[in-house]
């Protein structure tokens, strides 16, 4: 508004001293028209006129131009806005293409310098595979070779000395197959009346067979002495009054249960039983009490209660 404002101003003064100056040289003309004569006088305002008509055209036409330039003027600001704005965008993607251009050039020399440490690589293993000759290998063969036979020797001696351990133990079952009821087998009793609680370990002293001694009469315990499948076989027999309850243990390990309970007047109860085990060479096999209180029934002169063993 303010750039408009100038060229329309100055027009209209230009006009208002133009209209002015008619007006002014009009009253002096009638001022004078008593003196001049009436044709002279309008031929010299018909003059004046035509000459601030003239002024006026060339002050108008002065005018227009001014606002012209202004105009003009204002649109190449506009332009020079625009130009600048246009110019920062310019700026800001030529910073963002330096920015690319910088972490390109960053990645190029990283790459250069993997590919140097792989250069480098490349070239030592060159250097390796050039310095293994044939020589060499056919060394590593020899010494291979030398690596089988001596590993071929100690297969062979091991294979000797298994087919040697087998033998013998085809043997030693062949002679435990021979007599297999007379190597191995007892029966134990008790000719006195036991008492004893839960777990204590139940002695028969009252030995009738022991073949190969593997039965302790002072202990109670039976000891394999070879491996195999053994039986064992307990008879008990509790007094009146009385429950006897007992177990027999494999190492410690409850493997069968008997159990007799006491009658009355006078009436005596009886039980049995027995188990199969594998052992290994060194087992322990013993009885004991499985109730926390039991009492065992005997005769002096022929046990009620035994503990037998046998190697099958």
């Amino acid at each position: 508004m303010g750039s408009l404002y100038l060229p329309c101003l100055i027009l209209s003064l230009c006009m208002y001293e133009t209209f002015g100056q008619v007006s002014l040289i009009q009253n002096k003309t009638s001022d004078k028209n008593g003196l001049v004569p009436s044709t002279e006088s309008d031929k010299a305002s018909n003059v004046l006129r035509e000459i601030l008509n003239q002024e006026s055209l060339v002050r108008f036409s002065m005018v227009q131009k001014i606002q012209g330039l202004v105009m003009d003027a204002m649109d190449n600001k506009n332009d020079q806005k625009i130009l600048q704005t246009k110019l920062g965008s310019v700026i800001s993607e030529i910073q963002d293409l330096e920015l690319k251009d910088q972490k390109i050039k960053a990645e190029n020399l990283e790459l250069k310098r993997e590919l140097k440490s792989l250069d480098e690589k490349l070239n030592q293993m060159n250097e390796t595979l050039q310095t293994i000759s044939v020589n060499n290998i056919v060394d590593r063969l020899a010494g291979t070779e030398d690596m089988l036979s001596i590993l071929s020797a100690s297969v062979n001696k091991s294979l000797e000395k298994a087919h040697e351990d087998l033998k013998e133990s085809k043997l030693q079952w062949s002679k435990r197959t021979e007599s297999p009821f007379t190597e191995v087998v007892f029966t134990a009793g008790i000719t006195t009346t036991t008492t004893f609680k839960s777990n204590e370990r139940v002695i028969f002293p009252h030995v009738i067979t022991n073949k190969g001694n593997a039965y302790n009469p002072s202990m109670g315990v039976f000891m394999a002495p070879v491996n195999g499948k053994y039986l064992f076989f307990c008879s008990i027999m509790s007094e009146t009054t009385a429950n006897s309850w007992v177990k027999i243990n494999k190492n410690g390990v409850s493997q069968v249960v008997i159990g007799a309970r006491g009658g009355v007047n006078d009436n005596y109860s009886s039980a049995s039983n027995m188990v199969i085990l594998e052992l290994i060479k060194g087992d322990l096999v013993w009885v004991a009490g499985y109730s926390a209180s039991n009492r065992l029934y005997a005769d002096n002169n022929n046990p009620t209660a035994t503990f037998s063993g046998i190697l099958l």
